[in-house]
């Protein structure tokens, strides 16, 4: 297994969370040792250690036996394992003794683990790490695992994050919660100051396609402005209930929301004959 498959491999994990990752890490244990040489052994010759006599080490020896240079080869999958079973009993060690090693290309796999595995018990220490200390390549992988298990404490971090992963991240993660929690992405969203649009818009088509009616309230309540949304959510209405689209226009005030809305619905119908 060459190095970028092991990047793959720690990518991959990183991206799955904390528990699938633990699998993750065992699978990547068993291809090293049926990858290497008989005996299942990975130094150099006969007097090479096995991935799991250097894991089954005290951690820190490991560690060191990890960072000799006859164990380039399988660096990643020692060190993801040993700090991955490290951080699930104390984080802030494991981060710690993180932060002492020498630079490794791929260590912010690693990292982002860590910081996954602080966030499931302290969130808020979990995300600040992530945002003051750790490479540019954690902190969303940190975020994305935070706004699956605890989207909540996102909402204070919510600007200082911003400039940080930029548009496409927050895309992500707001259209991942409001599938789950509409509310809460709403209140993300306000979170963001002036210059959300964008994410207004991931915000209502995410919403628009696990509860139409909720998303057309929203609009009506919170952003009566953005009558450019309503092409799109009418369509989404069309096609899941062409009847119910119609029959709502009655619920809608008199005004510009209305009509447009009605002008969206037929220009939909149109389009869907």
């Amino acid at each position: 297994m060459n190095m970028d498959s092991v990047n793959k491999w720690l990518t991959l994990a990183a991206n799955l969370g904390v528990f699938a990752g633990i699998v993750f890490s065992l699978v990547l244990l068993s291809s090293y040792q049926l990858n290497a040489q008989p005996g299942i052994l990975v130094g150099p010759g006969d007097g090479g250690k096995s991935i799991s006599d250097i894991v089954s080490l005290p951690r820190n020896e490991a560690i060191a036996t990890a960072l000799q240079p006859e164990y380039e080869d399988i660096r990643p999958g020692i060190l993801n394992i040993v700090f991955r079973m490290w951080s699930m009993e104390d984080p802030a060690g494991a981060f710690e003794a993180y932060e002492s090693l020498p630079f490794l290309d791929y260590g912010y796999h690693i990292e982002a683990q860590i910081l996954q595995t602080w966030s499931q018990t302290d969130p808020t220490t979990a995300l600040e790490i992530a945002a003051t200390s750790a490479s540019a390549d954690t902190l969303p992988l940190v975020l994305r695992h935070v706004a699956m298990k605890n989207p909540e404490a996102l909402l204070s971090w919510t600007n200082a994050f911003y400039l940080q992963i930029g548009r496409e991240e927050w895309r992500a993660i707001i259209e991942g919660i409001s599938s789950n929690n509409p509310q809460l992405a709403a209140r993300l969203v306000a979170n963001m100051g002036s210059d959300n649009d964008y994410l207004i818009e991931s915000f209502i088509y995410a919403l628009a396609r696990e509860d139409v009616v909720a998303s057309l309230q929203w609009l009506m309540d919170y952003y009566p402005e953005g009558i450019e949304y309503l092409e799109a959510i009418a369509s989404i209405f069309y096609i899941q209930d062409s009847e119910a689209a119609f029959d709502f226009i009655s619920y809608l005030p008199a005004g510009t929301i209305r009509e447009s809305y009605e002008q969206a619905l037929i220009q939909a119908q149109k389009i869907n004959q």
